[in-house]
Protein backbone atom coordinates (compact mmCIF):
# COMPACT_ATOMS: atom_id res chain seq x y z
CA UNK A 1 0.00 0.00 0.00
CA UNK A 2 1.45 3.51 -0.82
CA UNK A 3 2.98 5.55 1.88
CA UNK A 4 0.56 8.29 0.37
CA UNK A 5 -2.09 5.98 1.10
CA UNK A 6 -1.74 5.29 4.55
CA UNK A 7 -1.56 8.65 5.71
CA UNK A 8 -4.36 9.66 4.23
CA UNK A 9 -6.06 6.76 6.25
CA UNK A 10 -4.73 7.95 8.83
CA UNK A 11 -5.75 11.71 9.21
CA UNK A 12 -8.91 10.26 8.43
CA UNK A 13 -9.26 8.02 11.14
CA UNK A 14 -7.75 10.74 13.62
CA UNK A 15 -10.45 13.37 11.89
CA UNK A 16 -13.44 10.77 12.85
CA UNK A 17 -12.14 10.33 16.16
CA UNK A 18 -11.73 13.91 17.25
CA UNK A 19 -15.08 14.48 15.83
CA UNK A 20 -16.58 11.20 18.06
CA UNK A 21 -14.41 13.23 21.07
CA UNK A 22 -16.37 16.01 20.45
CA UNK A 23 -19.98 14.58 20.17
CA UNK A 24 -18.87 12.98 23.72
CA UNK A 25 -17.92 16.54 25.12
CA UNK A 26 -20.95 18.06 24.13
CA UNK A 27 -23.22 15.47 25.03
CA UNK A 28 -21.33 15.40 28.38
CA UNK A 29 -21.75 18.94 28.63
CA UNK A 30 -25.53 18.85 27.70
CA UNK A 31 -26.29 16.12 30.31
CA UNK A 32 -24.18 18.41 33.19
CA UNK A 33 -27.00 21.48 32.34
CA UNK A 34 -29.79 19.24 32.20
CA UNK A 35 -28.68 18.36 35.83
CA UNK A 36 -28.19 21.42 36.87
CA UNK A 37 -31.38 22.63 35.74
CA UNK A 38 -33.34 20.37 37.06
CA UNK A 39 -31.83 21.24 40.41
CA UNK A 40 -32.40 24.75 39.80
CA UNK A 41 -36.08 23.93 39.20
CA UNK A 42 -36.38 21.88 42.52
CA UNK A 43 -34.03 24.48 44.44
CA UNK A 44 -36.66 27.13 43.08
CA UNK A 45 -39.89 25.26 44.15
CA UNK A 46 -38.59 24.01 47.21
CA UNK A 47 -38.79 28.11 47.70
CA UNK A 48 -41.83 28.77 46.27
CA UNK A 49 -43.59 26.48 48.57
CA UNK A 50 -41.75 27.59 51.49
CA UNK A 51 -43.29 30.97 51.12
CA UNK A 52 -46.63 29.72 50.28
CA UNK A 53 -46.74 27.46 53.38
CA UNK A 54 -44.93 29.30 56.22
CA UNK A 55 -45.38 32.53 54.86
CA UNK A 56 -48.30 33.31 53.18
CA UNK A 57 -50.45 30.52 54.83
CA UNK A 58 -48.91 31.46 58.46
CA UNK A 59 -49.83 35.05 57.93
CA UNK A 60 -54.19 34.14 57.13
CA UNK A 61 -54.23 32.89 60.95
CA UNK A 62 -55.20 30.16 63.05
CA UNK A 63 -58.63 30.76 61.88
CA UNK A 64 -57.99 29.37 58.15
CA UNK A 65 -55.90 26.75 59.65
CA UNK A 66 -59.10 25.80 61.28
CA UNK A 67 -60.70 25.22 58.36
CA UNK A 68 -58.74 22.01 56.87
CA UNK A 69 -58.06 20.99 60.47
CA UNK A 70 -54.33 21.92 60.32
CA UNK A 71 -53.10 22.48 64.15
CA UNK A 72 -51.91 25.92 63.94
CA UNK A 73 -49.76 27.93 67.07
CA UNK A 74 -52.30 30.81 68.47
CA UNK A 75 -49.88 33.50 68.42
CA UNK A 76 -51.00 36.68 70.28
CA UNK A 77 -50.89 39.58 67.91
CA UNK A 78 -48.20 42.29 68.64
CA UNK A 79 -46.88 45.18 67.12
CA UNK A 80 -43.43 46.95 67.70
CA UNK A 81 -43.49 50.47 70.22
CA UNK A 82 -41.50 52.25 72.08
CA UNK A 83 -42.44 55.15 74.69
CA UNK A 84 -44.79 58.13 73.56
CA UNK A 85 -45.32 61.42 74.71
CA UNK A 86 -47.75 60.70 77.20
CA UNK A 87 -45.83 57.20 78.77
CA UNK A 88 -44.93 59.46 81.88
CA UNK A 89 -48.41 60.78 82.42
CA UNK A 90 -49.93 57.44 82.47
CA UNK A 91 -46.83 56.32 84.96
CA UNK A 92 -47.80 58.98 87.44
CA UNK A 93 -51.83 58.07 87.18
CA UNK A 94 -51.08 54.27 87.39
CA UNK A 95 -48.87 55.23 90.90
CA UNK A 96 -51.99 57.40 91.86
CA UNK A 97 -54.20 55.09 91.45
CA UNK A 98 -54.65 53.17 95.06
CA UNK A 99 -57.00 50.11 93.39
CA UNK A 100 -54.59 49.38 90.70
CA UNK A 101 -51.58 49.49 92.93
CA UNK A 102 -53.59 46.80 95.65
CA UNK A 103 -54.53 44.99 92.12
CA UNK A 104 -50.38 44.50 91.30
CA UNK A 105 -49.79 43.77 95.17
CA UNK A 106 -52.48 40.89 94.83
CA UNK A 107 -51.08 39.68 91.85
CA UNK A 108 -47.51 40.09 92.54
CA UNK A 109 -47.09 42.05 89.37
CA UNK A 110 -43.17 43.30 89.24
CA UNK A 111 -43.12 46.98 87.96
CA UNK A 112 -46.26 49.49 87.28
CA UNK A 113 -49.19 48.05 85.05
CA UNK A 114 -49.21 50.32 82.57
CA UNK A 115 -52.71 49.05 80.86
CA UNK A 116 -54.69 47.51 83.39
CA UNK A 117 -57.83 45.42 82.71
CA UNK A 118 -60.95 45.48 83.94
CA UNK A 119 -63.70 43.09 83.40
CA UNK A 120 -66.82 45.00 84.60
CA UNK A 121 -68.01 45.23 81.22
CA UNK A 122 -70.30 43.10 79.68
CA UNK A 123 -68.51 42.81 76.37
CA UNK A 124 -65.40 40.99 78.22
CA UNK A 125 -61.86 41.92 79.50
CA UNK A 126 -61.73 45.51 78.57
CA UNK A 127 -59.00 48.10 79.46
CA UNK A 128 -59.64 50.06 82.63
CA UNK A 129 -58.48 53.34 81.21
CA UNK A 130 -60.93 53.39 78.02
CA UNK A 131 -62.52 50.38 77.34
CA UNK A 132 -61.01 49.36 74.63
CA UNK A 133 -59.39 46.04 74.42
CA UNK A 134 -56.62 44.80 76.39
CA UNK A 135 -53.02 45.20 75.66
CA UNK A 136 -49.95 44.39 77.22
CA UNK A 137 -46.72 46.20 77.57
CA UNK A 138 -43.80 46.52 80.08
CA UNK A 139 -40.67 48.28 80.66
CA UNK A 140 -38.04 46.86 78.51
CA UNK A 141 -40.31 44.97 76.19
CA UNK A 142 -39.57 45.61 72.23
CA UNK A 143 -43.32 44.79 71.29
CA UNK A 144 -46.87 45.50 72.42
CA UNK A 145 -49.26 42.62 73.10
CA UNK A 146 -52.76 42.96 71.35
CA UNK A 147 -55.60 41.04 73.71
CA UNK A 148 -58.68 40.60 71.24
CA UNK A 149 -56.90 42.46 68.12
CA UNK A 150 -59.90 43.24 65.76
CA UNK A 151 -60.40 42.15 62.03
CA UNK A 152 -58.83 45.31 60.51
CA UNK A 153 -55.41 45.08 62.58
CA UNK A 154 -55.17 41.43 62.06
CA UNK A 155 -55.57 42.39 58.43
CA UNK A 156 -52.69 45.71 59.03
CA UNK A 157 -50.56 42.68 60.71
CA UNK A 158 -50.58 40.49 57.70
CA UNK A 159 -50.56 42.76 55.03
CA UNK A 160 -46.80 43.23 55.13
CA UNK A 161 -46.52 39.62 55.46
CA UNK A 162 -48.45 38.67 52.20
CA UNK A 163 -46.45 41.67 50.71
CA UNK A 164 -43.20 39.94 50.85
CA UNK A 165 -44.36 36.41 50.32
CA UNK A 166 -45.68 38.14 46.74
CA UNK A 167 -42.76 39.96 45.83
CA UNK A 168 -41.21 36.56 46.82
CA UNK A 169 -43.22 34.79 44.51
CA UNK A 170 -42.51 37.17 41.50
CA UNK A 171 -39.07 37.04 41.43
CA UNK A 172 -38.73 32.95 42.03
CA UNK A 173 -41.20 32.99 38.94
CA UNK A 174 -38.69 35.37 36.93
CA UNK A 175 -35.72 33.32 38.13
CA UNK A 176 -38.19 30.12 37.13
CA UNK A 177 -37.93 31.99 33.58
CA UNK A 178 -34.49 32.23 33.73
CA UNK A 179 -33.57 28.71 34.79
CA UNK A 180 -35.58 27.36 31.78
CA UNK A 181 -33.10 29.45 29.49
CA UNK A 182 -30.22 27.46 30.30
CA UNK A 183 -31.73 24.50 29.53
CA UNK A 184 -32.02 25.94 25.85
CA UNK A 185 -28.51 27.17 26.22
CA UNK A 186 -29.64 30.87 25.35
CA UNK A 187 -28.62 32.23 28.77
CA UNK A 188 -27.25 35.38 27.34
CA UNK A 189 -30.42 37.20 25.75
CA UNK A 190 -31.87 40.62 26.29
CA UNK A 191 -34.88 38.74 27.48
CA UNK A 192 -33.27 37.34 30.64
CA UNK A 193 -31.26 41.01 30.80
CA UNK A 194 -34.65 42.11 31.44
CA UNK A 195 -35.55 39.40 34.30
CA UNK A 196 -32.53 40.49 35.75
CA UNK A 197 -33.15 43.99 36.29
CA UNK A 198 -36.71 44.07 37.00
CA UNK A 199 -35.63 41.20 39.93
CA UNK A 200 -33.07 44.48 41.33
CA UNK A 201 -35.77 46.75 40.34
CA UNK A 202 -38.54 45.05 42.80
CA UNK A 203 -36.37 44.19 45.78
CA UNK A 204 -34.56 47.46 45.71
CA UNK A 205 -38.14 49.44 45.80
CA UNK A 206 -40.62 46.72 46.81
CA UNK A 207 -38.85 46.15 49.74
CA UNK A 208 -37.99 49.65 50.74
CA UNK A 209 -41.75 50.36 50.68
CA UNK A 210 -43.22 47.21 52.25
CA UNK A 211 -40.90 48.82 55.29
CA UNK A 212 -42.35 51.88 55.34
CA UNK A 213 -46.22 50.95 54.55
CA UNK A 214 -45.51 48.21 57.73
CA UNK A 215 -44.35 51.02 60.32
CA UNK A 216 -47.34 53.34 59.07
CA UNK A 217 -49.87 50.39 59.22
CA UNK A 218 -48.67 49.73 62.76
CA UNK A 219 -48.79 53.09 63.71
CA UNK A 220 -52.39 52.97 63.05
CA UNK A 221 -52.71 50.18 65.25
CA UNK A 222 -51.04 52.01 67.73
CA UNK A 223 -53.40 54.59 67.15
CA UNK A 224 -56.51 52.44 67.51
CA UNK A 225 -55.32 50.60 70.66
CA UNK A 226 -55.92 51.45 74.05
CA UNK A 227 -51.93 52.61 74.07
CA UNK A 228 -52.73 56.00 71.82
CA UNK A 229 -50.92 58.42 73.34
CA UNK A 230 -48.84 56.59 75.09
CA UNK A 231 -46.95 53.83 72.99
CA UNK A 232 -46.25 54.66 69.34
CA UNK A 233 -44.84 52.40 66.54
CA UNK A 234 -40.79 51.62 66.76
CA UNK A 235 -39.68 52.07 63.28
CA UNK A 236 -36.28 50.68 61.89
CA UNK A 237 -35.28 50.24 58.01
CA UNK A 238 -33.63 47.74 56.82
CA UNK A 239 -30.74 48.79 53.45
CA UNK A 240 -30.34 44.85 52.79
CA UNK A 241 -33.08 45.51 50.09
CA UNK A 242 -31.26 48.00 48.43
CA UNK A 243 -27.95 46.36 48.37
CA UNK A 244 -29.08 43.50 46.64
CA UNK A 245 -31.44 45.16 44.66
CA UNK A 246 -28.33 46.86 43.26
CA UNK A 247 -26.25 43.79 42.86
CA UNK A 248 -28.34 42.38 41.09
CA UNK A 249 -28.39 45.23 38.76
CA UNK A 250 -25.07 45.23 38.17
CA UNK A 251 -25.49 41.74 37.34
CA UNK A 252 -27.97 42.73 34.89
CA UNK A 253 -25.51 44.45 33.31
CA UNK A 254 -23.37 41.47 33.14
CA UNK A 255 -26.18 40.03 30.91
CA UNK A 256 -26.30 43.29 28.95
CA UNK A 257 -22.81 43.17 27.95
CA UNK A 258 -22.84 39.83 27.48
CA UNK A 259 -25.64 39.98 24.76
CA UNK A 260 -23.54 42.84 23.10
CA UNK A 261 -20.31 40.66 23.23
CA UNK A 262 -22.54 37.58 21.38
CA UNK A 263 -24.06 40.06 18.57
CA UNK A 264 -20.63 41.24 18.03
CA UNK A 265 -19.58 37.43 17.85
CA UNK A 266 -22.66 36.60 15.53
CA UNK A 267 -21.80 39.79 13.36
CA UNK A 268 -18.26 38.66 12.51
CA UNK A 269 -19.78 35.10 11.91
Amino acid sequence: MPLSLLRHNDNRYRGVAMALERIHRTATAQQSARISVCVLRVLVLAAAAWVLVLNLWGSLGPSYADLVRVPWPQHVASVPVVGGRGLGDRVAAIQGDTAVQSDQERYGTVGPNLFPWSDASADGTKDAFTGLPPVEWGFGDARMSLWGAGAVDRASLAAPVVAWGVLALVVLLLLWRLVGSIAADDVFTRANARRVALIGVLVATCGSVIQFAEHWLNARIVARSAADGILQAAFSFSFLPLWVGLVVLALAQVFREGVRMRDDVEGLV
